[in-house]
């Protein structure tokens, strides 16, 4: 199984559902920031011709300002 880099300070989320042993995707978080993961947003597709794309998506917290959603696409 695919292991993330370390990164001082930082957390990763992690999102491996591809179809390969190398697949997947990471949002790389900093410890600080409190992160809630949106799942209910992930999403995965795969193609008979092997094609496959994902997403990770998470929400960040804000006390005095709209939260913020991020996301990665691959």
């Amino acid at each position: 199984m695919f292991q993330a880099p370390i990164l001082e300070n930082y957390h990763p989320l992690q999102n491996q559902t591809g179809s390969s042993s190398k697949g997947g995707v990471d949002i790389y978080v900093h410890n600080n920031l409190n992160l809630i993961p949106r799942t209910d947003l992930n999403f995965k597709h795969f193609a008979k011709e092997k094609e496959e794309f994902e997403g990770l998506w998470a929400e960040i917290p804000r006390t005095n300002n709209p939260n913020i959603i991020i996301g990665v696409i691959y």
